[in-house]
Parts: C-alpha cells; sequence; structure tokens
C-alpha cells in the first residue's frame, strides 16, 4: 500500500468498506438531492462551510452539497469508519487525522450535460496547511468507463504545486491538460479508478487528477474526504474562500478527528 501510493500518489481499496453502510450512504445521499432537508435545529443548517437545500436541485446539472455527513447520520457513519482514519494515518505516517472538509457530489448521466471536473492538485487550495494530506475518495454507485471515473496522473504528486490547473474551470478537460503542460511538462500517464460502489481511492494532496463527464444513463454520486493529520501545521495564509473551512475546524461536530485522538491536533492560531 506505501510502496504504491507513494510511488504513484494513490492507492485503490476495493473492498474497506461494508457494502450494507455504502447502500445507506447511497440512498440518504440521493435523499439529500430529491427531498426536503430532515427536521432538525435551524442552526444545524447555519454552520460555516455547509450548503442547505432549499429547493429542489435540477436533475440535469452538476450538484453539489458541502459537508453531507453534518445532514445524515448514515453519511456520517460511513465518512468516520475507522478503517478510513487508519488507512489515512498510514498513509500519512501519523498519530491522528481529521477530516476538514467533506462534499457530496452528483453528475447526472448525460451524453450532452458538462459535467467534467477540471484537472486540479487538492494541496493548490489550503494555503493554510503546511505539509500534504490526503483525500479519499468514495463512489456511491459502481464505476465503468463511461460513468466518469476519477483519472490520475501517476506520480505527478512529486512534482510540487503545478500552476495552470482549476478544480471546476469551463474549460475542456484537454484544453486544461494543454496549459498545465504548458506550465510544466511533466510525464502524462492517465490512471482511471473503476470498480463497485464504495471502494475507497485514496490520492496525495498533490497529485494531479480530475474526471471526464458522466455518458452513463446513471447518476453517478460520490463523497470527497479531505483529511489532515497531526503532522499538518497550520498558517495564517487565510482568504475569504476558506474562513469557513477554518471555523469549522475547532467544531469536531463538522470535523470530527477519526483516527487518534483531537489533542493531537494543530489549531495555531484557531486556539485563540
Amino acid at each position: 500500500m506505501l510502496e504504491e501510493f507513494q510511488s504513484q500518489g494513490f492507492f485503490v481499496a476495493p473492498e474497506l468498506l461494508r457494502e450494507a453502510a455504502v447502500s445507506r450512504a447511497a440512498q440518504a445521499a440521493d435523499a439529500l438531492f430529491y427531498a426536503p432537508p430532515p427536521k432538525a435545529p435551524a442552526e444545524t443548517y447555519q454552520q460555516p462551510g455547509i450548503v442547505t437545500k432549499s429547493r429542489e436541485y435540477r436533475r440535469d446539472v452538476m450538484g453539489r452539497i458541502n459537508s453531507p455527513h453534518v445532514l445524515s447520520d448514515d453519511i456520517w457513519r460511513l465518512v468516520t469508519d475507522p478503517l478510513l482514519g487508519e488507512t489515512a494515518a498510514r498513509l500519512m505516517d501519523a498519530d491522528a487525522v481529521q477530516i476538514f472538509y467533506c462534499h457530496l457530489l452528483r453528475k447526472p448521466g448525460s451524453a450532452t450535460a458538462d459535467t467534467h471536473v477540471g484537472w486540479h492538485q487538492d494541496g493548490q487550495y489550503t494555503p493554510f496547511f503546511q505539509g500534504r494530506f490526503v483525500t479519499a475518495w468514495i463512489p456511491l454507485v459502481d464505476i465503468d468507463e463511461a460513468s466518469s471515473p476519477l483519472c490520475y496522473i501517476g506520480g505527478s504528486h512529486r512534482e510540487g504545486i503545478i500552476e495552470g490547473s482549476g478544480f471546476s474551470s469551463r474549460s475542456t478537460m484537454e484544453a486544461m491538460k494543454g496549459r498545465l503542460l504548458g506550465c510544466k511538462p511533466i510525464e502524462w500517464k492517465e490512471y482511471e479508478v473503476t470498480g463497485k460502489a464504495g471502494l475507497v481511492s485514496f490520492h496525495d494532496s498533490l497529485i494531479v487528477h480530475g474526471s471526464r463527464g458522466n455518458r452513463s444513463n446513471q447518476a453517478r454520486l460520490s463523497i470527497t474526504v479531505h483529511m489532515r493529520s497531526s503532522r499538518n501545521k497550520l498558517t495564517e495564509q487565510v482568504s475569504n474562500l476558506n474562513q469557513d473551512t477554518l471555523r469549522s475546524l475547532r467544531d469536531l461536530s463538522i470535523s470530527p478527528v477519526i483516527f487518534g485522538h483531537s489533542q493531537a491536533m494543530d489549531f495555531g492560531f484557531l486556539a485563540d
């Protein structure tokens, strides 16, 4: 596991999570998009970083919900599974692991809908951390070549931050690839992650990755879990884009520690 992760920048665990837990989380995820939010105190839906569902999402466009684990017990149980935290801790060689950001993504099945996610590095969006972290991608439906598999550029995590990429760019994947390679001519070897619902694909925060559009006849549901370790020291490089994430770090009901103890985590200037 460690050899593959260190060499390629990612590691896929096809049977880490229990099938029944994945199925319950998938049903809960579907309900968050198509049903009114569950009854709960208003403050539950007003915490920093949480996108509230105030109306039905259009089924023909890509939809995203931040912090879905706060809105669903079944999703909470899935993303806080001890095996998820233990594996992340091994990959980061850490004694504690905390979820610092999580989102649910729905890509409708369509040959025409714009559902690609451009080439990017997770680490380019976290100037408030020192060091690398690990992300887990969990598809809640079976993934084949047509249903928008996550795609990694193997070994690109060794190149540092590369300019020219962007998570939600309107550019085509090929145009974004050209721009990225124009900034740094790295070796471009694509690896697509396919398999059964509930597989977990762990990747280094500096690996270049993205996903093409969903060309299948079913919606593609997935959860992305960003995890930091006790090694990630906070800096004070805060922008308007990441203030909510940082405010949520001290609230363990939003940012749970899923391996080790919260006392091991660095909260730096947030402690004040």
